[in-house]
């Protein structure tokens, strides 16, 4: 403030208003109410102060000090507009966020429940199509092994008949835990509808395939159901290996109808759509 009286004292009237103006000038790069308060309080205090020294009550007429006084009021206020403008929109680009963020939060949302299944957490039988189709085309252009499983819980009527189906429901959230803790990143699960499951493993042999169905059938097997009366449940499984330019339809209908002749040659077991035409 000292410097600031002292070149009030030495300057002419136009470096005198810009002195004087400065620190409420400078308040308005914070942009709150209270530092334009501020600095307008300490640009009436140095122009009182300027005032009361003689080098700078010689230099200043009280014209000038009332013509000061009015622009220190008028800056103060046309600030004090810039600060509420600048505070409103900063609120509207708050609120326009949080609305975008909330908006993108329901949409991820919607994207995950379209795609899964409720009770298992699973991919949906939709979502199965759409990334079945998709492989299938990347497999035609860079030739990689593809097998389809489908998988079905053994005798699933009697257990909701008998139990209810919450005990029925709890199944099939276990056996979902159960695929999923067997299959690797590239594999893909997914409840393709009741009892139903389906998992499509890519760039697996044949024999790393069978090894990871054979696992998961022998953990199925061995779990014991204390909403079941503790007893266990089985699965049968059908598996078909994708043939280059084979297609879609026929290459489920070949897993499916494996899966069909494990359920009606013993259940509990798998078996390849080779063994299935055999079968048959």
């Amino acid at each position: 403030m000292i410097s600031a009286i002292q070149l009030l004292a030495h300057h002419d009237n136009k470096t005198l208003f810009m002195i004087i103006l400065f620190p409420i000038l400078v308040s308005i790069f914070h942009f709150r109410y209270s530092n334009i308060f501020f600095g307008l309080l300490f640009s009436l205090l140095t122009l009182g102060l300027a005032n009361t020294l003689e080098a700078a009550r010689s230099g200043i007429q009280v014209e000038d000090i009332l013509v000061i006084i009015l622009m220190q009021a008028g800056v103060s206020l046309i600030l004090l507009g810039v600060v509420q403008h600048f505070l409103v929109v900063k609120q509207s680009l708050n609120q326009s966020v949080k609305h975008n963020e909330s908006l993108l939060i329901q949409n991820v949302m919607m994207e995950y429940l379209n795609k899964t299944d409720q009770l298992t957490g699973l991919y949906n039988h939709l979502t199965f199509q759409e990334y079945l189709n998709k492989l299938i085309e990347q497999q035609g252009q860079n030739e990689f092994p593809i097998h389809l499983a489908l998988l079905d819980v053994d005798n699933f009527k009697g257990i909701n008949d008998t139990y209810g189906h919450r005990a029925g429901d709890l199944v099939l959230q276990d056996v979902s835990m159960c695929l999923q803790s067997f299959v690797k990143p590239n594999d893909f699960v997914a409840r393709y509808g009741g009892e139903e499951f389906a998992i499509i493993f890519a760039e697996r042999s044949i024999g790393d395939t069978l090894e990871t169905l054979d696992n998961i059938r022998q953990s199925i097997s061995d779990r014991h159901y204390p909403e079941l009366e503790n007893k266990a449940i089985t699965v049968s499984i059908g598996i078909e290996e994708y043939a280059a330019g084979m297609g879609k339809e026929p290459f489920f209908s070949a897993a499916d109808k494996a899966l069909y002749t494990a359920k009606r040659t013993g259940k509990n077991k798998i078996v390849k759509y080779a063994e299935a035409i055999t079968a048959l």
